[in-house]
C-alpha cells in the first residue's frame, strides 16, 4: 500500500499469484527462500522480527540468499541432515561454521547481531 500497489501489481512484480500476496500479508504462510529475497530487495528491509538465535539466524540468512537446505549444505560441505540439525537446534555448529555463518549473514543483507 505505501507504493501504491495492489496485490495484483505487487504479484506480478515478484512472480506470484496475488493470493500468495494475501496469505502472505495475513501470515497464513510465509514467503519461501526463493521468494524472501526478492520481497525484502522490494521492500527494501527484513519484513520479520530480526533473529537473535543461532539456529534462526542460519534459517533467515540462508532464505534471504535464496537458497534451500541443501544448497547451503553443499556451499558448506556438509550433509542436509546437518544444516537441519543446526536449524532446529539440535547440533551446534563448530566455530569454523559459525564463521561461514557470520559472512552469510553478512552476504544475506540480515542486520548483524552476534552469532
Amino acid at each position: 500500500m505505501d507504493r501504491g500497489l495492489s496485490q495484483s501489481a505487487m504479484a506480478r512484480l515478484l512472480g506470484v499469484d496475488a493470493a500468495t500476496i494475501l496469505n502472505w500479508e495475513r501470515n497464513k504462510t510465509q514467503p519461501g527462500p526463493a521468494r524472501l529475497r526478492s520481497l525484502c530487495q522490494f521492500l527494501g528491509y527484513f519484513p520479520e522480527a530480526i533473529p537473535t538465535d543461532l539456529p534462526s539466524r542460519i534459517r533467515a540468512a540462508r532464505h534471504l540468499l535464496g537458497l534451500n537446505q541443501d544448497q547451503l549444505a553443499e556451499r558448506l560441505g556438509v550433509n542436509p541432515s546437518t544444516v537441519q540439525k543446526w536449524e532446529h537446534g539440535r547440533k551446534r555448529p563448530y566455530p569454523r561454521f559459525v564463521r561461514l555463518f557470520e559472512d552469510l549473514v553478512e552476504q544475506s543483507g540480515l542486520p548483524k547481531y552476534a552469532v
